[in-house]
């Protein structure tokens, strides 16, 4: 077996193990299991890639940071844990937004941009309007937080309609991911105390490495032709 499908299967077993026990709310199973989650996922995009982009691996490392900040489980985790998210977020928009140059925006494209982007903002601002009552630190770290993911949705969004591929469709999974993540974070946290919410965030963010990995590979992947193309 490649090492890079064993790196793989590896991740999922962390990961089904890591939901089974935030369903089961066991704290010493997820301790034995969720650390490992982001670092077998790191390592099968680096035995697939063979390299390190050093840009991309800033960005997995300040999630890792984010992800063994929650994992603590103390009060007022959120004041520590939304800084790492934010950075990683803001090096993935600058590195995904690199390639924006490169599109080509059709007219009838920009109905469906406008549209998606505008229901993006309402849940910003909803998500915004729940912390009205939170403390000026609180709030301006949501603030810095979901702006970075806002604009980083953009990137994804606008690449998606300019161009339907493979690693495209992978980042918009991982927004995807990580935005309902966050509703249901927050909706759990600070509003309704319903596990399912809990146990819903805590899949998605889990799963939305793969996607972000996945994103990555494909992209080196068509960038890898291109070169090839281009040298003949």
């Amino acid at each position: 077996m490649r090492i890079s499908k064993t790196a793989l299967i590896t991740y999922f077993i962390f990961t089904i193990i890591a939901i089974i026990a935030n369903i089961l709310r066991n704290h010493s199973l997820l301790l034995v299991s969720k650390p490992f989650i982001v670092p077998t996922i790191y390592f099968y995009y680096f035995v697939t890639s063979k390299k390190v982009d050093v840009t991309f691996s800033t960005a997995i490392g300040f999630s890792f940071l984010g992800e063994a900040i929650g994992i603590m489980n103390f009060s007022d985790e959120i004041y520590y844990m939304l800084f790492p998210f934010f950075v990683s977020n803001i090096i993935l928009f600058v590195m995904s937004a690199k390639s924006l140059k490169r599109a080509k925006f059709k007219i009838e494209n920009i109905l469906v941009f406008i549209i998606v982007i505008l229901f993006l903002l309402y849940l910003f601002w909803a998500i915004v309007d729940l912390f009205s009552d939170a403390n000026v630190v609180l709030l301006l770290e949501i603030l810095f937080y979901g702006t970075s993911l806002f604009l980083l949705s953009c990137v994804a969004i606008f690449k998606l309609i300019t161009k339907m591929n493979s690693a495209n469709l992978n980042l918009v999974l991982f927004i995807i991911c990580l935005i309902i993540s966050g509703i249901f974070y927050v909706i759990y946290n600070f509003k309704e105390k319903l596990i399912v919410l809990d146990i819903i965030h805590f899949i998605l963010q889990m799963i939305s490495y793969y996607f972000l990995v996945n994103y990555k590979l494909f992209k080196e992947n068509y960038l890898h032709k291109i070169d090839l193309s281009n040298s003949k």
